[in-house]
């Protein structure tokens, strides 16, 4: 599985992996990192600030994917320096918005040279749809200067993927640095790295929020009660609803009484109906009656 771009030509070899073949590698691969601590810490008095270190169960780091599930990392050797980095809850495959610790960094710039020992190079790429980690690899450009290279090809004929998928430039690409800072302290380490994605996601949500805000005060005020259109050709049809006949008024006494106030006192209760009275003006009026019958 490799790929180089020298002059415009490309060389390319299509990957004979199986899934099955990648399987089989994975179970094989060893541990990467080594388990014996470095003198820089053993000077810096490792033993009496984290007290006596467990050897035997050490992971190399952990990610919190975007949903929040923690998971541990473990480097090994090989062409799939991670295996998969897929989320054992959700099955979200690492990417940006996701947080590491110090284990997995986001690679900054392009090629990068190789190691003076001769060592596999520590930059990897994800396939973002099997999780799937890929080692770069060293290379020479056209000045004969040693690289690692990322495999990436849009050739439609190249499976740099064993799952199918091929290799874009948009895929994510990282940095292997050193998983001494989790090995030392696992439960701060993952706590620092927890806080960092909760960070993000809250100033990214205060920008959003921000944002919007500014929008909403950009628009023009709407009136909250909108203007009546008068249409003269409805005032028969309003006339004939109210009782009216042509050449004489509405009848006094409404077809049906909506609204009738409490009796006041020192008077009789006087019924006060709630109607349109004119197609024309469209107001609704309080009046009173004309005249009060009392019974003797």
């Amino acid at each position: 599985m490799t790929f180089s771009k020298f002059f415009g030509k490309k060389t390319l070899e299509v990957s004979k992996l199986t899934v099955a073949d990648v399987e089989r590698l994975m179970h094989k691969a060893e541990v990467a990192e080594d388990r014996k601590i470095p003198e820089a810490f053993l000077g810096a008095g490792t033993e009496l600030h984290y007290g006596p270190v467990d050897r035997s169960e050490w992971r190399d780091g952990v990610w919190m994917c975007c949903h929040k599930h923690e998971n541990f990392l473990q480097h090994y050797k090989g062409a799939f320096p991670f295996k998969h980095l897929t989320c054992g809850t959700c099955n979200h495959v690492l990417c940006k918005e996701c947080e590491t610790t110090e284990v997995i960094l986001p690679l900054q710039g392009g090629n990068h040279e190789m190691n003076d020992d001769g060592s596999e190079p520590r930059f990897f790429q994800v396939c973002p749809s099997c999780g799937l980690s890929h080692r770069a690899e060293n290379r020479r450009n056209h000045g004969r200067k040693k690289l690692t290279w990322m495999t990436e090809t849009e050739d439609s004929q190249s499976t740099p993927c064993p799952c199918g998928t091929i290799s874009q430039t948009r895929w994510g690409k990282y940095e292997i640095g050193l998983p001494w800072s989790f090995r030392l302290d696992p439960v701060q380490s993952a706590h620092n790295a927890s806080m960092r994605l909760t960070d993000r996601r809250l100033q990214s949500e205060i920008v959003s929020r921000r944002s919007s805000f500014q929008e909403q005060v950009v628009l023009k005020p709407v009136n909250a009660r909108p203007l009546l259109q008068r249409d003269y050709r409805s005032s028969t049809t309003a006339l004939q609803r109210a009782g009216a006949v042509r050449g004489r008024g509405a009848p006094r006494l409404p077809r049906s009484i909506t609204h009738q106030l409490p009796p006041t006192a020192g008077r009789p209760d006087i019924g006060r109906a709630e109607t349109w009275t004119t197609a024309e003006e469209h107001r609704r009026l309080n009046e009173p009656w004309d005249s009060v019958v009392i019974n003797p």
